[in-house]
Formats: C-alpha cells, sequence, structure tokens
C-alpha cells in the first residue's frame, strides 16, 4: 500500500487460507482480524492443518478451495456485467 490507498481496504472478494500447523486457535484468530483491516470482503477462510507451505503440502485442498472460490466469483462477475462488446474496439482500431 501506498499513501493514497492507506485508508482504503480491498473491496474485491477474497478467499484466506493460511497454514494453522504450531499456531493457537487465538492466533488464527488474530491472523483473520488482521486482514479484517485490509480487506471488507473475505468470502472464505480457513486455516489448514499444515505447515506454512499449504500449496505444498495439500495441492488438492488448496485445489479444491480455489475452484470453489473462482466457480462463485466468476457466477457473480457474469450476473453483474455487462457483456463485453469486443467487435467494437476492432472496428475501431482497423483490425
Amino acid at each position: 500500500m501506498d499513501t493514497a490507498d492507506k485508508d482504503k481496504k480491498i473491496d474485491m472478494p477474497l478467499l484466506l487460507l493460511w497454514g494453522a500447523r504450531g499456531h493457537s486457535p487465538e492466533c488464527a484468530k488474530e491472523f483473520l482480524d488482521v486482514w479484517r483491516r485490509y480487506a471488507s470482503n473475505i468470502v472464505a477462510h480457513e486455516a489448514i492443518e499444515c505447515g506454512h507451505y499449504i500449496q505444498e503440502k495439500v495441492p488438492d485442498r488448496v485445489f479444491q478451495h480455489f475452484t470453489s472460490f473462482f466457480k462463485v466469483f466468476w457466477a457473480s462477475q457474469r450476473r453483474t456485467r455487462a457483456p463485453v462488446r469486443r467487435w467494437r474496439w476492432c472496428r475501431a482500431s482497423g483490425r
């Protein structure tokens, strides 16, 4: 963050995953509280029972979280956004 953004929160949907091995439940709550200071739309979060490198230790679980998150995210984007009309861009640029 720079000074222009220091008081703004991330408003995009956020999936928050972290390795919980060796941390107490209080520490996990503190971790989530820290992120709530920076993001207003935490849609999913989980402390996964593994070490720091969750993508290496439990890749299938991370993949499940990603596919679920992006499936919901893209579905919501399709409902809220107008379709992109690429032919206008191509036509205007002479392509």
